[in-house]
C-alpha cells in the first residue's frame, strides 16, 4: 500500500531546499543561483521537481505507521539542509530516485521492509 501525495509535504520540501540555496548562496560569495540556475524561475522548478521527486518515493518507501512527527512540519526543518548534505548545490539538476534512498536515511526516516 502506497500513501498519496501530500501537497503540505511537497510545499515544505520546496521551502526548505528553497531557503537551504539561499543560505548557501550567502555563505558563499562566488555562488550566483540566478547564474547556476539560469534564473531564480528555474530554481523554483528545480527545487519543486526535487520536492515531487521525493514526496513519490516517500509515499512507496517509507512506513508512515511508524512515524511520529508531522510529515510537512518534519520536512520543511530538515529536508533542504539533509537534500544538500547529500547532493552538492551545483548538482541539485541531478537529483533523481537514486538519492531518495540515501535522503531517508539521512532523515533517519522509518523505511517500509519490502
Amino acid at each position: 500500500m502506497t500513501e498519496e501525495r501530500d501537497p503540505a509535504a511537497i510545499f515544505a520540501m520546496a521551502t526548505s531546499l528553497w531557503d537551504e540555496c539561499e543560505k548557501a548562496s550567502l555563505r558563499d560569495p562566488m555562488l550566483c543561483l540566478s547564474l547556476e540556475f539560469e534564473g531564480m524561475d528555474s530554481l523554483m522548478r528545480l527545487v519543486m521537481d526535487i520536492a515531487m521527486k521525493f514526496e513519490d518515493w516517500a509515499c512507496a518507501n517509507i512506513d508512515f505507521t511508524r512515524f511520529t512527527d508531522v510529515w510537512p512540519y518534519f520536512l520543511e526543518i530538515h529536508f533542504g539542509y539533509s537534500c544538500l548534505r547529500v547532493q552538492k548545490i551545483t548538482n541539485l539538476a541531478q537529483f533523481d530516485h537514486s538519492h531518495c534512498l540515501i535522503m531517508a536515511r539521512s532523515l533517519l526516516l522509518p523505511i517500509r521492509e519490502q
